[in-house]
């Protein structure tokens, strides 16, 4: 749903090519609200309530003006709203690593944590799911390209590799600029989530450290 609800404002904001019709916190709130009520509604079985929607905007906008922008957004989009995202690709790219519990959760954070980033819309979102795959094994010290890993995201294709190492640089830098008072950071900082937030940034540090020529290694 996070995935989905922040493709189609993305999607949104590049229609209106420098339009002023997004500004204003009361106006990107609402906006917010929205695209999350039309992503529950195609990804969820529950719907976020438009009352208690209203509510956390403390006054800014009414349950009535969530469905009226609900509204005008699916029309803008011409009702598309089935599209990959890379959430999807990352628990296929899981299965073939074998990754376990702790892997699981680094790469899902590394994945929602790119959500972030300014770079995110030029990102193809296999690319995205790969990266978050790869970064997360050189945190772990796990093999980054496992054979059928590599198959299928690089075959024989070194350009592949290069777009998937691109995303990743990018990926870093995402890592490094969240922290507390942000969504995922905040999300993954609680004890369910095992504290991981705080200690993404030291595992990272630890792979810049270890890499003896240049952050990363374009091959395995």
């Amino acid at each position: 749903t996070l995935f989905l609800a922040v493709k189609l404002v993305d999607q949104y904001l590049a229609q209106l090519q420098g339009q002023s019709q997004v500004t204003g916190p009361r106006r990107r709130h609402l906006l917010a609200a929205s695209v999350l009520v039309i992503a529950s509604k195609f990804e969820d079985e529950a719907v976020p309530d438009y009352e208690a929607l209203a509510h956390t905007s403390d006054g800014e906008f009414a349950k009535d003006e969530v469905h009226v922008v609900e509204l005008h957004l699916l029309d803008k989009l011409g009702y598309r709203l089935h599209m990959p995202s890379a959430i999807h690709h990352l628990h296929w790219f899981l299965e073939l690593v074998d990754a376990n519990g702790d892997f699981i959760l680094l790469a899902q954070y590394l994945c929602e944590v790119g959500l972030e980033s300014h770079e995110f819309p030029q990102w193809m979102p296999t690319d995205h799911a790969a990266a978050a795959v790869v970064l997360a094994s050189m945190m772990l010290n796990k093999p980054e390209w496992p054979p059928a890993f590599e198959a299928i995201c690089v075959g024989n294709d070194e350009a592949r590799r290069e777009a998937i190492m691109h995303v990743l640089y990018g990926l870093c830098r995402a890592v490094y600029k969240t922290g507390p008072g942000k969504a995922v950071f905040d999300k993954y900082a609680t004890g369910s989530s095992k504290m991981l937030a705080s200690q993404v940034a030291t595992l990272l540090e630890n792979v810049l450290a270890q890499s003896a020529s240049g952050p990363f290694s374009s091959s395995s």
